[in-house]
């Protein structure tokens, strides 16, 4: 514990004045006595050392409930986010890492429990994806099953909102794998734990740059687009079948049809 504290301290130094530099190695070569260092920031607040690296460890330690993990769980398996999930076979709309990065944002964003809904599932993830991956399109799929019927129509709303959110986080969206890694070990779901993306799925490839200019999300009431990488569809999926697929589209016609007033990007 020592040894850690001691290297944060040398971390805080970087923001004090050069004089206080030379005292704390003047100190540290028992040239005089010991002198309590000040550091003084952009903001020019004065703060100890010891106050600098108590608020350091504070603001990067995140704080996760039980209730927390199982309202998250309990997400994934409700409403449309089930089926988006089913559909994605190749995991290039939303895999482990992402969907993990949905609950950190939710976390950074301070939402309460009655906030952990479809709305911020479809805006987080969005804004994961904007973050994560290379290719722009595969994002695009999330907007028709965010916004519904008349999708195009809608998403001046559905951006406005996503910049309300970001700003909730303030503007923290990146995370390290470390802190990821840690959080998946957490989300105890299988539906969340299983998604590992295979390895020639990563990275950028010139067939989805083709693909921009051209490429239209499919939602949830039109067949899923094959895999752009390996052309695998939801037929070819040994958990998904053609008959469970047309039901699917029933289901989600009648979720439109009980939910759709309730949401936030429902038109007025």
């Amino acid at each position: 514990m020592v040894r850690t504290t001691e290297i944060f301290l040398r971390s805080l130094l970087s923001d004090a004045s050069v004089e206080d530099k030379k005292l704390a190695m003047m100190e540290r070569l028992g040239k005089r006595k010991p002198r309590k260092l000040i550091l003084r920031h952009r903001n020019n607040a004065v703060k100890t050392p010891v106050r600098a690296f108590r608020e350091l460890r504070n603001s990067s330690m995140m704080e996760i409930r039980g209730e927390e993990v199982e309202a998250y769980c309990n997400l994934v398996r409700a409403g449309r986010i089930p089926h988006f999930l089913r559909r994605d076979v190749c995991f290039m709309h939303a895999d482990k890492y992402l969907l993990v990065l949905v609950f950190i944002y939710f976390k950074r964003a301070k939402l309460r429990l009655d906030e952990f809904t479809e709305d911020n599932f479809w805006v987080a993830l969005y804004i994961s994806q904007d973050i994560e991956e290379d290719a722009t399109f595969f994002r695009w799929e999330i907007l028709p099953w965010a916004l519904g019927e008349r999708w195009e129509d809608k998403q001046p709303v559905f951006f406005e909102y996503k910049l309300e959110f970001f700003r909730r986080m303030n503007y923290r969206a990146a995370a390290s794998k470390d802190q990821i890694e840690r959080v998946l070990s957490l989300l105890s779901c299988p539906e969340i734990t299983s998604r590992t993306r295979a390895a020639n799925h990563s990275g950028s490839w010139k067939v989805e740059e083709d693909l921009v200019d051209t490429y239209e999300p499919a939602g949830p009431t039109q067949p899923p687009h094959p895999c752009a990488r390996c052309s695998q569809q939801l037929v070819d999926s040994p958990t998904a079948q053609m008959e469970e697929m047309e039901t699917e589209y029933v289901v989600l016609d009648t979720l439109s049809a009980q939910d759709g007033n309730s949401s936030i990007f429902a038109e007025d």
